[in-house]
């Protein structure tokens, strides 16, 4: 499949997972609140993100993710958007065993307030965390059939996203290596 079917077959998909939902509003990007809790600091990686990323850039990232996210779902075209009042950014220094990251809504319960935990233990470089924090706001913005939407659609459209960005993971293959559709 060339590169243009699959810009297309994935253009469908966000359609079509952003646009089967019947509670939509738009919200305007300023009123997304960031906050970073760095819980690692007395580990390397929790150093490293305090020294290399700290919490103004953590900021930044994670306001451009929004922008670049929300550009490229449409939601600035009209197209309805979730409602995130917050995200809160938590770099853990006890990570879930061989988890990178993961986004969950908030635990206390707020409504339209989002969690995104990052394993100290995967705190690289400025363009890793940065491609780490897209991938993980891309889970805060999309819709996912409430719960129903397969796993890995939901995962491919947050990779998609990350490699539109220019940020694609270290570990990831290039094109036309491997044998299968997913393997570069």
């Amino acid at each position: 499949m060339g590169a243009q079917a699959v810009s297309l077959a994935v253009s469908t998909l966000l359609f079509i997972t952003f646009t089967c939902c019947t509670d939509w509003q738009l919200m305007a990007l300023a009123d997304t609140e960031y906050v970073v809790i760095n819980n690692a600091l007395n580990e390397s990686g929790g150093q490293k993100f305090e020294s290399e990323v700290g919490e103004t850039k953590a900021q930044s990232i994670l306001t451009s993710a929004t922008q670049f996210i929300r550009n490229t779902f449409g939601y600035d075209a009209g197209n309805p958007s979730k409602v995130v009042d917050k995200v809160t950014l938590y770099v853990d220094d006890e990570p879930t065993q061989g988890v990178v990251a993961f986004t969950s809504s908030d635990v206390s319960g707020t409504p339209n307030a989002y969690e995104i935990h990052y394993s100290q233990n995967y705190v690289d470089s400025l363009n890793g965390v940065e491609g780490v924090l897209y991938h993980e706001m891309t889970h805060v913005w999309q819709w996912n059939g409430q719960g129903t939407a397969d796993g890995g659609l939901i995962e491919s459209i947050a990779d998609y996203v990350r490699l539109t960005a220019g940020l694609p993971a270290s570990g990831w293959g290039q094109p036309s290596e491997g044998n299968k559709w997913d393997d570069g």
